[in-house]
């Protein structure tokens, strides 16, 4: 067994580890520790140096601590939608991702206090799962002649539209990119975009990158520049926003849409197409 499939065999029983665990970082969550980020995220790391006691990890608590005689790196995000956890709401993920170098062999993400599960994971060599779903290639399609965001003059859509797009249930508002990226991968939307993305971080996404890459999807910036991983960092490092899904519809959606993806009147949006050709 080379070295390269022995560690995605030991991430695979680190992964199972943080399943069966789920109740303590759920206790975690539901004190009222000032710190509990932090004390999560420490939660995590310990964790991870159990298994690979040399690894290289970054974290938003915690900064960057890296091993130069190591290959192997994790990037944590403990709370991603912090603003939804403070505010009491429950969609927000725990996402681990894992990189030998600058290739990314492991992804994985869940939400620990919906009632449903909610698991996304994929293994380098293997396939996209959300549950006991397989994740498959985001279908190709030819051509969108319209999709549910339909914009008049921006100002008027915002004052009248904006509340009722919002309580369509085909379009919703997540505190979690990767969530909204996995989500995308696993088939329950078509597309997405994160608006007011400047202080976006590489824990923030990484994991979401992983998973698009599988199913064969994109992500691009406000310069239609792909957004990729390099040593531990996101290029390009900066971006105003994040367009993801399908390569057909974001690409199409950029053009039709691209002025109001600058603005910010919202954070988020996930929608689905329809009127396909």
């Amino acid at each position: 067994m080379n070295k390269r499939v022995k560690i995605i065999r030991e991430l695979k029983v680190l992964f199972k580890v943080f399943l069966e665990k789920k109740s303590i970082i759920k206790n975690l969550l539901n004190t009222n520790l000032q710190n509990v980020d932090r004390t999560l995220e420490e939660y995590i790391g310990c964790e991870i140096l159990k298994k690979f006691p040399t690894s290289s990890i970054i974290g938003e608590e915690t900064g960057i601590s890296i091993n130069k005689n190591s290959e192997l790196i994790f990037i944590i995000d403990r709370i991603d939608g912090t603003k939804c956890f403070y505010n009491g709401h429950k969609d927000f993920s725990i996402s681990i991702t894992c990189a030998i170098n600058d290739d990314i062999v492991a992804a994985f993400l869940f939400i620990p206090l919906l009632d449903v599960e909610n698991f996304f994971w994929w293994f380098e060599g293997e396939e996209m799962w959300f549950n006991s779903s397989r994740c498959k290639i985001l279908p190709t399609i030819p051509k969108i002649s319209s999709v549910n965001l339909v914009i008049p003059p921006f100002q008027e859509w915002a004052i009248k539209t904006h509340h009722a797009i919002i309580k369509n249930s085909q379009i919703s508002q997540l505190g979690s990119i990767a969530y909204r990226i996995a989500l995308v991968c696993a088939g329950k939307y078509d597309a997405g975009v994160n608006i007011l993305s400047e202080n976006v971080m590489v824990w923030d996404i990484i994991t979401g990158i992983a998973f698009l890459k599988k199913v064969d999807g994109i992500i691009i910036n406000e310069n239609q520049e792909s957004v990729q991983y390099k040593n531990g960092k996101l290029f390009p490092e900066k971006s105003k926003f994040y367009l993801f899904g399908q390569k057909d519809i974001v690409n199409q959606v950029y053009i039709k849409y691209e002025p109001y993806l600058q603005s910010d009147f919202f954070e988020s949006l996930l929608f689905k197409t329809h009127n396909l050709e």
